[in-house]
C-alpha cells in the first residue's frame, strides 16, 4: 500500500487525474499485475491475439486509436505501430510504463482525455453522449480498440461524483458500445460480461452481470481472466472475470 501511494504521488499527471483517483488506480493495477502476472498470462495472450486479428481484417492502415490504454499490458503496441501509420493512446492518465513504450515508437503519440467528460464539467446525465468526444479531436480512425475498459467506465468517477443510477450506468455503457459500432473503420471491444467471486475454499459466493441491459452483437472468442487468484482478495478469496471480444 505504501509503495503504491508513493508511486502515485511521484507519477507525472494532471491535477484532475490525480485528484479523482485515476493515478492511484493505475498504480494499483500495475501492482496487481506484478503480483498476479502468471495468472494473467492467458488473458493477456487472448487480448493480444484478438487485437492482432482485428488488425488483419481492418482495410485502412492510417490511424489506430486505443481507448483507455492504461499501462498497456493488454495492448500489442509494437504490432499496432508496425501495422498503422499512426497510433494514438487515449487515457486520462498515461503511466510511466506506457510513456516509455510510446516514446520508443516514432508513430505513437499520447492523448490525455477523459472519455466521460467530467473534466469538461459534465455530470452523469451527459456521459453517454460524451464517450465519443475524442472523435472531435482526432482524425477518422481505421481501427479503434477498447480493451477491458467498458465495465470500468463508471467505477472511478462514482467515488468523486456519486454513484450513477442504474439506468444512467446502462446508458453510459451503451453509449461507449454505440460509439464503437457507429464510428469509422473497424472497432475491437474486449470486456468482461460476468464476474464470479469465490471463497478461500473455492466455493462460489456471488455472480454479477456488469453489462446488464447493454445491447451487444454475438461475441467472438470468450475466455476466463483470473484477475484475482486465490489469496489475492481479503479473506483469501478469488475473482474470475468471464471475458468476450466483439468486432464492429
Amino acid at each position: 500500500m505504501f509503495r503504491e501511494l508513493l508511486a502515485s504521488c511521484l507519477a507525472p499527471a494532471s491535477r484532475y487525474a490525480r485528484r479523482h483517483g485515476y493515478v492511484y488506480e493505475t498504480v494499483a493495477i500495475e501492482a496487481r499485475y506484478r503480483r498476479c502476472r502468471a495468472a494473467w498470462t492467458g488473458h493477456l495472450t487472448h487480448c493480444h491475439r484478438v487485437i492482432r486479428a482485428a488488425c488483419d481484417v481492418c482495410p485502412g492502415r492510417g490511424l489506430a486509436v486505443v481507448l483507455g490504454s492504461g499501462p498497456l499490458f493488454d495492448i500489442p503496441l509494437e504490432d499496432l505501430a508496425d501495422a498503422f501509420a499512426e497510433v494514438v493512446l487515449v487515457d486520462v492518465f498515461h503511466p510511466a510504463r506506457a510513456r516509455r513504450r510510446a516514446a520508443a515508437l516514432a508513430n505513437v503519440r499520447l492523448f490525455e482525455h477523459d472519455l466521460l467528460g467530467f473534466d469538461a464539467g459534465l455530470d452523469w446525465s451527459g456521459t453517454a453522449a460524451a464517450t465519443g468526444r475524442w472523435r472531435q479531436t482526432l482524425p477518422a480512425a481505421d481501427l479503434v480498440v477498447s480493451a477491458n475498459l467498458l465495465s470500468q467506465l463508471p467505477l472511478q468517477p462514482a467515488a468523486h461524483f456519486g454513484s450513477p443510477a442504474p439506468e444512467a450506468t446502462r446508458k453510459l455503457l451503451q453509449g461507449h458500445v454505440d460509439d464503437l459500432a457507429g464510428g469509422t473503420g473497424t472497432a475491437c471491444l474486449i470486456t468482461e460480461w460476468r464476474r464470479r467471486r469465490f471463497d478461500r475454499q473455492g466455493q462460489l459466493l456471488s455472480t454479477e452481470q456488469p453489462l446488464s441491459g447493454v445491447v451487444l452483437p454475438p461475441p467472438g472468442a470468450q475466455w476466463e481472466w483470473h484477475i484475482a487468484p486465490p489469496g489475492e482478495l481479503a479473506g483469501g478469496g478469488s475473482l474470475i472475470l468471464d471475458v468476450a471480444h466483439y468486432v464492429f
